[in-house]
């Protein structure tokens, strides 16, 4: 079997399938994961929305509980 994105021989992604497919869908992951590898500046920025994003809905969460 050939080692794909899916299969069990990608250790980034775990094993999800162990067929042999080439969908539209798994190309653009692939192209995903070269890009993420290429630039490790990704994750830290992903991460930066997500720490603001939880903290503005934090925000809201504190103001709807003190109308509570």
């Amino acid at each position: 079997m050939k080692n794909t994105l899916f299969s069990s021989e990608n250790k980034d992604l775990g094993l999800f399938f162990t067929l042999d497919v080439d969908t539209e869908l798994s190309k653009i992951l692939r192209k995903a994961l070269e890009l993420y590898r290429r630039y490790p500046r990704i994750e830290r920025l992903i991460t930066r929305d997500l720490d603001v994003y939880g903290i503005e809905k934090k925000k809201e969460r504190l103001l709807d509980a003190a109308w509570v």
